[in-house]
């Protein structure tokens, strides 16, 4: 993505990537990221509405301290491209979620969404709130509104006949670190291969030092349930 923020194609990449999974037989299931948090520039179905001015009221801008908006979008860029705040409070906001991500999805490989993230703000951005100058008050609606937007988007989703990673037991957070390095592997494996865990999600962190991701990659294979 580096350079190349105003026209990368990462969300029709995933999807790429899901058809060529499912069609090797390594996997059964593939779900696309997203997040609820953030509206990130690299995605092409937020790019195309994070410049359009007619759209700036579904993400957080800098505000007065009493409520009001000023008309500038807060912003936290990195290296991959912008990165927005949804305001989940503008009904358009949470309805542009729904109909996105299920048009992204939509693909006979994808079977859902995996949406990071799913508190929203304060999650790993804890400037957000001073930078723009929002109430405590202001803060716990949005977070309400946070939780609607997920909960609207995981129904679309059921109905649609997909899913939301986070709405299955222990997706949000069913971890299995630390990520086996060349010395742990085996007892990694002796560990969750078990069948105790055979029925878990098992989210693993990805190491990729070197002399590291070789095992990450293996064990993840090797214990990841059916």
């Amino acid at each position: 993505f580096h350079g190349n923020t105003g026209n990368s194609t990462c969300e029709a990449t995933s999807i790429r990537g899901c058809q060529l999974l499912k069609a090797s037989g390594l996997v059964k299931r593939c779900f696309i990221y997203h997040n609820m948090e953030l509206a990130l520039q690299w995605l092409e179905s937020q790019r195309a509405v994070m410049y359009d001015p007619d759209m700036a009221g579904m993400f957080l801008q800098y505000t007065d301290g009493q409520g009001h908006k000023l008309g500038r979008i807060y912003n936290e860029p990195i290296s991959f491209g912008d990165q927005y705040f949804w305001d989940w409070r503008n009904q358009s906001a949470r309805e542009y979620l729904v109909r996105s991500v299920l048009r992204t999805v939509r693909d006979p490989a994808v079977d859902g969404t995996f949406t990071d993230d799913v508190h929203g703000v304060p999650d790993e951005h804890p400037k957000v709130q001073p930078a723009t100058n929002m109430s405590d008050a202001e803060m716990k609606d949005l977070q309400y509104h946070t939780l609607l937007a997920g909960q609207t988007l995981i129904d679309a989703l059921a109905v649609s006949g997909k899913a939301n990673w986070q709405a299955f037991p222990g997706g949000a957070g069913d971890g299995v670190g630390p990520a086996p390095t060349r010395a742990t592997c085996t007892a990694f494996l002796r560990e969750h291969c078990a069948p105790s865990h055979q029925g878990r999600l098992m989210l693993m962190g990805m190491d990729t030092s070197a002399a590291n991701k070789a095992q990450v990659v293996a064990g993840f294979l090797i214990v990841r349930p059916p």
